[in-house]
């Protein structure tokens, strides 16, 4: 088999470079993250096709009981999204061992806790990218316990 050129790994040693591992990483983050997308996305539009705008505008969505439970299930699935991301980035990295440990970050990221603020009081969420990052500190974390434990 030929190896094209440019090719990501690194001169010689077969090794793959640095941002080509981060992009396996992410990729296998978000591939198990899109059915939460999709499936969300999809509920809160039969939300929105099943409710009635002429009720409370400022409300659609929510306007009937039936277009209400959907636009909730939708909502919660979209709340999965990046603590999934932010698991199956562990995951990638430090195989099972790192999936509950990115998607617990992961969600602890979301709803804003830090060491700074363990009781959650004025909490803020700390976005994507802090989400990201909980994959990848989760993952190292683990690297770190299991370096730790063994001897040699």
């Amino acid at each position: 088999m030929k190896k094209r050129k440019g090719s990501c790994t690194a001169a010689g040693t077969g090794q793959k470079s640095f941002g080509r591992q981060l992009y396996k990483h992410l990729m296998n983050g978000v591939s198990h993250m899109l059915p939460f997308v999709i499936g969300g996305g999809i509920l809160i539009a039969i939300a929105f096709l099943l409710d009635d705008y002429s009720i409370n505008p400022a409300n659609f969505g929510m306007n009937t009981p039936l277009a209400a439970f959907f636009k909730t299930v939708g909502a919660v699935a979209f709340d999965f999204m990046l603590p999934i991301l932010a698991g199956y980035i562990a995951y990638s990295i430090a195989d099972r061992p790192g999936l509950a440990v990115g998607i617990v970050g992961g969600y602890i990221a979301k709803v804003g806790n830090s060491f700074a603020n363990i009781s959650g009081e004025n909490a803020v969420s700390g976005g994507f990218w802090r989400r990201f990052l909980a994959g990848f500190v989760g993952a190292i974390w683990y690297w770190a316990s299991k370096a730790g434990g063994q001897t040699s």
